[in-house]
């Protein structure tokens, strides 16, 4: 069972799901056109962000626009240890 993380949304765990189930690198594009479930780009764009500055996805770094999910975002998804402890929100944002 996943931990209980409050800044994590639902939009979160299907963006890491789905990159977690791939293992590959991609655009927020590819990403929105493949989520099985209705999610705005836009949303799309935000969550990635977030999940970015806190250290579940990051960047390719030869290609800037392509996300891939890390290994502390696959501790968040398949840890049965982890907890809310571990991802902590490291942004100011509040518009989560």
């Amino acid at each position: 069972m996943r931990p209980h993380v409050p800044w994590i949304s639902k939009v979160d765990d299907i963006v890491l799901e789905w990159l977690d189930e791939q293992d590959i690198a991609v655009t927020p594009k590819v990403l929105h056109a493949n989520l099985e479930t209705s999610v705005s780009y836009s949303q799309v764009n935000r969550r990635l962000w977030k999940l970015e500055e806190n250290g579940l996805v990051e960047r390719d770094p030869d290609r800037n626009d392509y996300y891939a999910i890390t290994e502390k975002g696959r501790k968040y998804l398949h840890d049965p240890d982890a907890t809310a402890e571990d991802f902590p929100d490291l942004t100011d944002d509040t518009d989560s």
